[in-house]
């Protein structure tokens, strides 16, 4: 049985803002349960920011995510 995409998309994505750090994103995801959040810049979609950029980006980097903003890591 096919599917509609509205039908398995979320009609209120999080999103956060570019100058915001990882570690505030990371609680977003946290505190929403989910693995990803959508980047704003001036109100505008610039990207996004999974759990893997987190884990590859910051912490494997050895990145303070108290310091790093998130336009640092996320995939345009």
């Amino acid at each position: 049985m096919a599917q509609i995409l509205r039908d398995l998309m979320t009609t209120h994505p999080v999103t956060v803002e570019s100058r915001n750090t990882v570690a505030a994103a990371a609680r977003m995801m946290r505190d929403s349960n989910i693995g990803d959040v959508i980047l704003l810049e001036q109100g505008q979609v610039r990207g996004i920011l999974t759990d893997r950029d987190i884990v590859v980006r910051v912490i494997a980097e050895g990145l303070d995510p108290n310091q790093t903003p998130v336009a640092a890591i996320a995939s345009p």
